[in-house]
């Protein structure tokens, strides 16, 4: 790495200041060459210093830098700084950011100041504590993300997209937004080519606000947090029931679907009290036996994976299915599927509203209709169940 740049080194500046409050020094002391260098590490270690996936990669070029890169890093660290300024909402100060390849590092990078922590996850599962204290501490961990999520409802725009600001940082429209192909992603996988390497790297790093974009709430703030929606995704759910006596196993820690059910309860009530605090921004409180629009998300944002996402869309859409099933079964409110035939045996249709059944009449040209009705009005009871 080269000299730093103006806007490093007003960061570094910033932060040298910050790290002198902290420390005691003796004015009389003498500051030799190995004391220098273990402060500046010290003022570093402040920072987190964030660069576009794509620059971690072999394949990437410089030349594949395009201008819409340049307006997401732009976008991304712009609207950290208005959620920080506009928000009562912890996040890291933007100290500096550059957009383009013109700078020491050679590429894009948003400069911010570090802020202590650990990640939820281990703090979620840690079995060095009793279970009791995990769950005041999770607990609090829910009501601290709700609280937050509910102030993001105070910044809405007219359309859905990527923020874009003008010249003055200032919010001014906005852009189109990425999705990520996963069906791209899966070309290479499949395509048998042995010379392809697949290499993941981890590290000490966090998760950015990468694409960050105006969305409808029901997939936005006010969803549900997605570790808390991980039994609607079966593909990727590893919870057992050794977990529930603290054997982890080969997989990651996991909630069971119970846990999560109650977990997912305690979060709307916090969300929902949040957001009456802030009633004038939030969407309309839901009305008597009307599911919240959070509650909503459970079902909706499964949905949009299914959808996105073919690796996971059988066991997405099977776990609906089996759950209409279970509430036609019930009796839940179903009332197609409810009726009995006159010896009091279960309604036969019943056995028509499979996973398989569904799929087959689906390839059909003429499809079941009393299979598409039913399973209609099994979905709509399903929107009314808080699960």
């Amino acid at each position: 790495m080269g000299l730093p740049t103006k806007q490093e080194q007003d960061a570094l500046k910033n932060c040298r200041d910050d790290a002198a409050k902290d420390t005691q020094t003796d004015p009389n002391s003498e500051c030799d060459d190995e004391d220098d260098t273990a402060r500046f590490s010290a003022v570093l270690s402040r920072f987190n210093l964030e660069r576009p996936a794509a620059f971690y990669t072999a394949m990437w070029t410089p030349e594949e830098f395009d201008e819409m890169d340049a307006d997401h890093v732009r976008s991304e660290a712009l609207t950290m700084r208005l959620i920080r300024r506009e928000k009562d909402v912890p996040l890291p100060e933007v100290l500096a950011f550059d957009a383009t390849l013109d700078n020491e590092l050679a590429c894009p990078f948003i400069l911010m100041s570090y802020i202590e922590g650990r990640p939820l996850h281990e703090l979620w599962f840690d079995q060095e504590i009793p279970k009791k204290e995990r769950n005041i501490r999770g607990s609090r961990a829910l009501k601290d993300i709700a609280n937050a999520m509910a102030k993001m409802s105070q910044l809405t725009f007219s359309a859905g997209g990527r923020p874009m600001f003008d010249k003055d940082e200032n919010l001014s429209g906005v852009g189109p937004m990425r999705l990520k192909d996963n069906d791209a992603m899966l070309e290479p996988l499949e395509s048998g080519n042995e010379n392809m390497t697949v290499h993941f790297v981890a590290g000490p790093f966090t998760i950015g606000w990468d694409n960050v974009s105006f969305v409808p709430r029901l997939v936005g703030n006010e969803r549900f947090p997605s570790f808390l929606t991980r039994d609607w995704d079966p593909a990727m759910y590893a919870w057992n029931e050794d977990m529930e006596e603290g054997i982890k196993g080969e997989t990651v820690w996991e909630d069971s679907p119970d846990t999560l059910a109650s977990h997912r309860k305690e979060y709307n009530q916090y969300m929902q009290e949040a957001l009456r605090r802030g009633a004038e921004f939030s969407s309309p409180p839901p009305s008597h036996n009307v599911l919240s629009t959070t509650q909503l998300s459970l079902f909706v944002e499964n949905l949009c994976i299914a959808a996105a996402d073919r690796m996971c869309r059988p066991c997405i859409l099977e776990k609906f299915v089996d759950k209409i099933n279970e509430l036609a079964r019930n009796k839940q409110g179903v009332q197609g599927i409810n009726k009995n035939k006159d010896d009091g045996s279960e309604d036969e249709s019943l056995d028509k509203l499979g996973f398989l059944d569904i799929t087959d009449t689906l390839l059909e040209n003429e499809p079941d209709q009393e299979i598409m009705d039913l399973l209609k009005e099994g979905f709509d009871v399903l929107l009314s169940q808080a699960l």
